[in-house]
């Protein structure tokens, strides 16, 4: 369901609309993802005020396949490593925190 991605990215995020788009390609067409974790080792953490923190972290992801329903590949992903930096955000009268805009970041 798109509209969980609401309790995890900022309204202002690119990756609601992206990731909105990519499930609703996924339902639309009967695909399957399989595949696609991602681990995140953090660097650096900078807070910024008491609703914003700003991150540094590599994430690692896995071999990524949209698959049809009987298996037949779509496309692939390969693995890989980035570098980003990224904001965690609490809206006003939240407790919870949401994923903001991520960005490639050049380490040096």
């Amino acid at each position: 369901d798109p509209a969980m991605l609401k309790t995890i990215y900022t309204v202002d995020c690119p990756c609601l609309e992206s990731d909105s788009n990519a499930i609703k390609e996924l339902l639309s067409k009967d695909y399957v993802w399989v595949g696609g974790e991602t681990s995140i080792r953090v660097r650096r953490t900078e807070q910024v005020s008491s609703r914003l923190w700003l991150i540094i972290a590599d994430f690692d992801s896995s071999t990524l396949r949209i698959e049809t329903e009987s298996g037949r590949l779509v496309r692939a992903e390969p693995s890989g490593s980035d570098l980003f930096q990224f904001a965690l955000a609490r809206p006003p009268g939240s407790s919870g925190w949401l994923l903001g805009r991520a960005t490639s970041y050049e380490d040096g």
